[in-house]
């Protein structure tokens, strides 16, 4: 398989974006029984049992982009180009989602949960989307020494 140029802030980039990105997906879970914790201690009820797996297992695509996502690191430290599919198409992909379930839901929700959704949201997923797009245009459009040849 071809190989990509060796570009240590690119790498730095994509373990730090998909690092962050895994980490948001994977304590999603907790995040939303803290919430609920809150919410019913402060009707001065007792929150209902949480278990971490179930509630993670409950959504097998969170584990399916996690895995995708350690993927796109480890194809990133061996310089593989298998990289760029990984690291861009799924950040494409996530933005891509974004933008049609906002689509369908804008003509009901507040134009303040809208405008959070695009600071948090859109302008991440298109930042990490655009970087990652330069910085792979970037490795296939030099000669690399260290590529394989094609066969031909």
């Amino acid at each position: 398989m071809k190989t990509i140029n060796k570009n240590n802030m690119r790498t730095a980039w994509v373990a730090i974006t998909n690092g962050t990105f895994m980490l948001l997906l994977l304590t999603a879970p907790l995040r939303d029984f803290h919430m609920k914790e809150q919410l019913f201690r402060s009707f001065g009820s007792a929150p209902p049992p949480f278990s971490y797996w179930r509630e993670l297992l409950a959504t097998p695509l969170t584990l399916g982009v996690s895995f995708v996502l350690v993927l796109g690191i480890l194809a990133e430290l061996r310089r593989n180009v298998l990289a760029l599919i990984l690291n861009v198409v799924l950040y494409a992909w996530c933005l891509a989602a974004v933008l049609i379930e906002r689509a369908k839901v804008s003509g009901n929700a507040p134009a303040q949960d809208l405008f959070i959704g695009l600071v948090f949201v859109i302008v991440p997923l298109s930042v990490v989307l655009i970087v990652d797009s330069i910085f792979y245009a970037r490795a296939l459009l030099r000669k690399n020494p260290m590529a394989s040849p094609l066969p031909e």
